[in-house]
């Protein structure tokens, strides 16, 4: 919805007359003028429409952003369990290494 400017038509046709222009074109150019304004400017109610979705959708996404995160975070707690899990297998795997290294060079 376009706001509507005041533009006085006939005040601009008679500046330009005075100015030289002919008045069928002085005419012209002031009713295209007149119409260019009436659909060229946003109303205030315009720009408030288009804030309230804006809001609505940043708050959309933050709402989602909110959700991954909370996601990331249950993800990430599963790999650090299986990651102290595998420090325990290496950890076990490595001390039979020894042992059996040990075992091999004490008996040879």
């Amino acid at each position: 919805m376009a706001a509507v400017v005041p533009f006085d038509t006939l005040d601009y046709a008679r500046k330009l007359e005075t100015a030289g222009v002919a008045a069928p074109q002085a005419e012209a150019q002031a009713r295209v003028l007149a119409e260019v304004l009436s659909h060229a400017v946003a109303s205030p109610n315009d720009l408030e429409i288009v804030e309230t979705k804006l809001l609505s959708s940043v708050s959309s996404v933050s709402a989602q952003l909110l959700a991954v995160e909370s996601r990331l975070d249950a993800n990430i707690g599963k790999v650090s369990i299986s990651l102290d899990g595998m420090k325990w297998m290496f950890g076990f795997v490595a001390a039979m290494t020894v042992a059996i290294v040990v075992r091999l060079f004490a008996f040879a």
